[in-house]
């Protein structure tokens, strides 16, 4: 039996090896070395974003996929 699909990219929480600028907003959100953040891998270059905006995002993505399970319903 074939394996199921997602339609997710590969997410996961990872550690800054070093510090650097969230992808949403380097300017004011930055990492410190061993802080957390979500990392969003698609292609070759994964991105990484700060707990506040992986919040952000993933719930406005809940949401959505909400909508669309409830569309399919109809």
């Amino acid at each position: 039996m074939a394996r199921p699909k997602s339609f997710l990219p590969r997410l996961e929480i990872t550690c800054a090896g070093k510090a650097h600028g969230c992808q949403h907003n380097k300017e004011k959100h930055r990492f410190a070395k061993g802080d957390r953040r979500l990392t969003v891998s698609e292609g070759r270059n994964p991105e990484h974003f700060c707990l506040d905006c992986a919040r952000q995002f993933l719930q406005a993505d809940i949401k959505r996929l909400q909508d669309l399970l409830a569309a399919l319903g109809e």
